[in-house]
């Protein structure tokens, strides 16, 4: 477990996805932000400033995607922020758009709890603000 309380906004549009990664990160004591679609996200990002976003790639009116591109416009903490994008769509589709957005890592739906909370616990310890994140991405195995 982690022993500072991280902040940790989830964008996703079904809501037992939604509910089933809130209860997943919740068991590393993480607070959780829930967004419904990107624009939420970008908001909750806004007044927030988590430690790290969780988006999925396909979402109504503002996908993962459009929603990554947002956040690293943002001069404040735009190209430091981890990103992980979810994703059930191919996983060779999904590293072409790694490189265009700047995501951190990306997770394959559907997930395993072990391997989405290390992802996570890495992200939150090793490539906190400050930190390309770019620099550092999942190794080619799907999760």
């Amino acid at each position: 477990m982690m022993a500072q309380r991280y902040v940790v906004v989830i964008a996703e549009d079904d809501e037992i996805q939604r509910e089933l990664l809130k209860s997943i990160l919740e068991l590393d004591r993480l607070t959780v932000l829930e967004a419904r679609n990107g624009h939420e996200a970008l908001d909750a990002v806004a007044r927030h400033r988590p430690d790290l976003l969780i988006t999925d790639n396909f979402m109504p009116s503002m996908d993962g995607y459009a929603l990554i591109r947002e956040v690293r416009r943002s001069k404040e903490f735009g190209s430091t922020l981890p990103i992980v994008l979810l994703s059930a769509a191919d996983r060779d589709a999904e590293r072409l758009a790694e490189d265009r957005t700047g995501l951190s890592r990306y997770v394959q739906k559907p997930i395993d709890t072990d391997d989405f909370l290390s992802v996570i616990r890495s992200l939150l310890a090793g490539e906190r603000r400050g930190v390309d994140p770019k620099a550092d991405r999942t190794p080619d195995r799907t999760i």
